[in-house]
């Protein structure tokens, strides 16, 4: 087994549990802002919000639609995804994290975790829980809090950027019927945009709720 596959795993689980113990401190932040409301805050002097205002302003449309064949499937207890053709399950830890490697590059990585909110304290602001998520990422300041994706239909945060020199980062993350689910993929940074787009749209389409 790769070392690569502990750091999806570690930071998936850090993520999953951030989401649980950050909504206190976010309280202070209020609930999401929209777009307009990150670029009015960016003029008070704000530097959070005014970086999440430049993040929006830096969003690529996605793809009209998936163009990738698509392959093997993803199965946590709460969701399903398929990743792309080519791309294998690796060694995971756990029955609630699951990983895709690319066969073409080893670098490659697609992984779905989730964690069962049995209190039900998990924070659901997808904009707090996207904040939240972020600290987890203070050490790369190329990734950014995106304007919301979807996860299955439902509203999702979204992070997105270069997370180190060879690493670009998309995450996605939802509360929904009980369990706080993130869905995160790693991709070369000598990936291009387009490419980049196409895995993330094509896996996204097939995501789908139990």
């Amino acid at each position: 087994m790769r070392l690569k596959p502990l750091f999806v795993t570690c930071s998936l689980l850090l993520a999953l549990t951030a989401c649980v113990d950050g909504s206190d401190s976010e309280d202070a932040a209020g609930s999401g802002a929209t777009p307009s409301g990150a670029a009015s805050a960016s003029t008070s002097g704000d530097p959070s919000a005014s970086a999440e205002a430049q993040a929006l302003a830096e969003e690529v449309e996605p793809s009209p639609t998936p163009v990738l064949e698509m392959g093997q499937t993803l199965e946590v207890e709460a969701a399903r995804l398929r990743g792309p053709k080519g791309w294998d399950s690796d060694d995971a830890p756990t029955d609630t994290i699951k990983i895709l490697q690319s066969k073409e590059d080893m670098w490659a990585f697609i992984s779905i975790a989730e964690t069962e909110d049995e209190l039900g304290i998990t924070e659901t602001d997808i904009r707090r829980k996207g904040r939240v998520a972020m600290d987890n990422h203070s050490s790369s300041p190329g990734v950014r809090l995106r304007k919301p994706g979807e996860l299955g239909g439902v509203p999702a945060y979204h992070l997105s950027g270069k997370s180190d020199d060879f690493t670009w980062l998309e995450k996605f993350g939802v509360t929904h019927n009980g369990y706080s689910v993130s869905l995160q993929f790693e991709l070369p940074t000598d990936y291009s945009p387009a490419r980049r787009q196409r895995i993330v749209d094509s896996v996204l389409a097939t995501f789908e709720w139990k």
